[in-house]
């Protein structure tokens, strides 16, 4: 996070080095301006102005749910997939857990994820 901050020469080659230590896919690429999203979260959690859903408005759009089971932290609830999964499947409702971490999409699953995401959008 704290490379985002930092100027860019810096900060990339830090962001480019916990990319390696996390095997992320295309560190060689990655810049400080992805931890965009990581530094909002923490100033919200840390300042107090990330402030509970009091009302949940589900999505009206056909939603196709992937995600890596091998990962110590999610970021979904069980309502969540409860909610995808309770979704007529010919409106747009499918969870699919792949084997393998938040990089599940690339490497030995990329083919199946792909299909997947194929055949999700042909049924729409």
């Amino acid at each position: 996070i704290a490379s985002y901050f930092m100027p860019s020469l810096i900060g990339n080659c830090l962001t480019r080095l916990v990319a390696r230590l996390f095997k992320a896919p295309g560190a060689a690429v990655a810049h400080a301006g992805m931890n965009y999203l990581y530094v909002q979260v923490w100033r919200m959690l840390l300042t107090g102005t990330a402030k509970p859903l009091q009302k949940w408005d589900p999505p009206k759009v056909p939603i196709l749910y992937l995600y890596g089971l091998n990962k110590p932290l999610f970021f979904h609830s069980q309502r969540w997939l409860q909610f995808v999964s309770s979704q007529p499947e010919a409106t747009g409702g499918k969870v699919v857990a792949y084997p393998g971490g938040h990089w599940f999409f690339t490497g030995r699953q990329a083919t199946n994820v792909n299909e997947e995401i194929i055949k999700f959008f042909a049924h729409l």
